[in-house]
């Protein structure tokens, strides 16, 4: 289940209210669904087992501050795993930037969260030489890992958008897994 900005109603398309994330969590729990780290999703698919029944991963996209600032407390209660996908270009400290801060990344990595990539800017993928699209995943992939430590090396694809180029140029970088919309 992907979600991206929480309480902020100014962005219909990708917002969600608390409250309504609340009661999603409840009926995971209510419904007994298996909540599992994109992890061990990408590690069943690439050993092409069956999901168990009923099984959902929890992903944020982009790191906004809203998350932690809204939904993560609320996350946080479930005690689910979850995944934050970071344009690591957009983390920032300022005090008015809509995105998390390193340290923030850093506590929900603390705290059951694994932080992935989303490349370094967001660009869309389609247009870019391979060449680009390879630097924008490893030096996304290499300021993550020094930033918070190893993490999966797991991506989720800016706008959802690959093609079968795009998708062979970060399967030879040995990308484990890759998620579109």
């Amino acid at each position: 289940i992907m979600y991206h900005r929480f309480d902020e109603n100014k962005y219909p398309s990708t917002n969600i209210s608390s409250n309504l994330f609340r009661k999603h969590l409840e009926i995971i729990r209510s419904e007994n669904f298996n909540v599992i780290g994109i992890d061990h999703l990408a590690n069943l698919l690439k050993e092409k087992k069956n999901l168990p029944d009923k099984t959902v991963a929890i992903t944020i996209d982009d790191a906004y501050k809203s998350f932690f600032d809204n939904a993560y407390p609320i996350l946080k209660e479930f005690g689910y795993p979850f995944s934050i996908f970071v344009s690591t270009a957009s983390v920032s400290s300022k005090k008015k930037s809509d995105y998390m801060s390193w340290k923030m990344l850093k506590e929900l990595s603390l705290n059951g969260g694994l932080i992935l990539n989303h490349t370094v800017d967001h660009e869309s993928l389609l247009e870019l030489k391979d060449e680009e699209v390879i630097s924008q995943v490893l030096n996304a992939s290499k300021k993550i890992n020094s930033k918070i430590g190893k993490q999966p090396n797991i991506l989720s694809y800016p706008y959802g958008e690959s093609s079968l180029r795009v998708e062979k140029v970060i399967e030879e970088l040995g990308i484990e897994a890759a998620f579109a919309q």
